[in-house]
């Protein structure tokens, strides 16, 4: 007879819940519709889930995980996380100790708990961000993508979906282990797949008009050669800066970024102690296709880029498994405005909002 876990099965198998858990033919199909009333069953999970080993072999195994001795630093940040339609998302979580692997088990909506988990080696994580787009040259893009990269003690787990899953919700639980057979306690956390698309209002084209609070161009103090101090310089002159998004009905977007600039020429700047910009402007040309889904229970936006090209050298990079852009953020039409506002800490820790502001063309 096969040795029960009580504490996995209690956490996995209860079958009450009083709450839930909380274009362009290079960009998959849409399936339409936002959210969606379909429930994500046990089977459906077994057969719509696989886990991304980074080459080494992850199988799921019968039974329930060992107990856990809530001995080791553990954490996955947020209870709830986006998934992305025929494509996965990532298990995120975060440990100060010397972690060796991880213990998951996925379940439903309801609570009812696979007979299955898996034991992903560390080997399987992924420490660096993922599959990053290497040609992000638009700096709202790029700023954008760098705060999502990976940081240090924090880990991720490649969750693919079979295109058989489809949109609703489930759960999974996680803990760690180190080598000396140490384990954490057990974290929760749902995800929810959404449709593509969902909220007419968002569909047309969208000019960049502001960020609200306002985003001043960034300057610096100069040392001059001669030693006078030098203020409030620029680092670049922006000679025109468009940003476009374009939200499609059937759930596909088109974003283009036209930039042209003149940097900040520090050594004659220096050498004069008076601002001067290089005579020869960079220019940034850059379009990206992908798909949008709406939330519109939480009032949240998901975009996730399948296409980059670059406009001025004519290279195309395809993103087979998406790259997300935006998860999970706050949107709104008012006042034929789009605002979308993200959330995020600053270098003290404390939360900041800023809400990047669009115009209906």
């Amino acid at each position: 007879m096969k040795k029960v876990n009580l504490l996995f099965a209690s956490l996995f198998l209860a079958t009450l819940f009083f709450t839930s858990c909380s274009s362009d033919d290079d960009a998959p199909t849409p399936n339409l519709g936002g959210e969606t009333d379909n429930e994500i069953t046990v089977a459906d999970l077994d057969t719509g889930i696989l886990i991304d080993g980074k080459g080494t072999e992850v199988n799921p195994i019968q039974g329930t995980p060992p107990s856990p001795t809530g001995t080791l630093n553990f954490g996955v940040g947020e209870n709830n996380r986006i998934g992305i339609l025929n494509d996965g998302f990532n298990i995120k979580f975060s440990s100060t100790d010397a972690i060796e692997g991880a213990y998951v088990q996925f379940r439903d909506a309801n609570g009812n708990a696979s007979e299955n988990y898996y034991n992903i080696p560390k080997a399987a994580f992924d420490t660096d961000g993922g599959n990053r787009s290497a040609n992000v040259n638009s700096s709202n893009k790029k700023a954008r993508i760098s705060a999502k990269m990976v940081e240090e003690n924090t880990f991720e787990i490649d969750v693919d979906f079979s295109e058989s899953l489809e949109p609703g919700e489930f759960c999974y639980a996680i803990c760690v282990y180190d080598a000396q057979g140490n384990i954490s306690v057990i974290e929760e956390v749902c995800v929810e797949i959404n449709a593509w698309g969902g909220n007419d209002a968002l569909v047309g084209e969208w000019i960049f008009d502001r960020y609200e609070p306002s985003e001043d161009n960034e300057s610096t103090t100069i040392i001059c050669d001669n030693q006078q101090e030098l203020p409030n310089v620029l680092y670049r002159l922006l000679i025109k800066d468009n940003w476009t998004f374009m939200l499609n009905q059937d759930g596909t977007y088109v974003e283009t970024f036209d930039r042209e600039q003149r940097d900040l020429d520090f050594q004659t700047t220096r050498l004069n102690c008076e601002a001067t910009y290089y005579s020869e402007a960079t220019t940034t040309n850059d379009k990206y296709y992908g798909n949008w889904a709406f939330n519109s229970e939480k009032k949240t936006f998901t975009a996730v880029d399948y296409k980059y090209e670059n406009l001025i050298n004519s290279t195309v990079e395809n993103f087979e498994e998406g790259d997300i852009y935006y998860e999970g953020v706050q949107i709104e039409v008012t006042s034929n405005e789009l605002k979308i506002t993200e959330t995020y800490e600053d270098a003290s820790g404390a939360t900041q909002l800023e809400t990047a502001i669009f115009k209906r063309k």
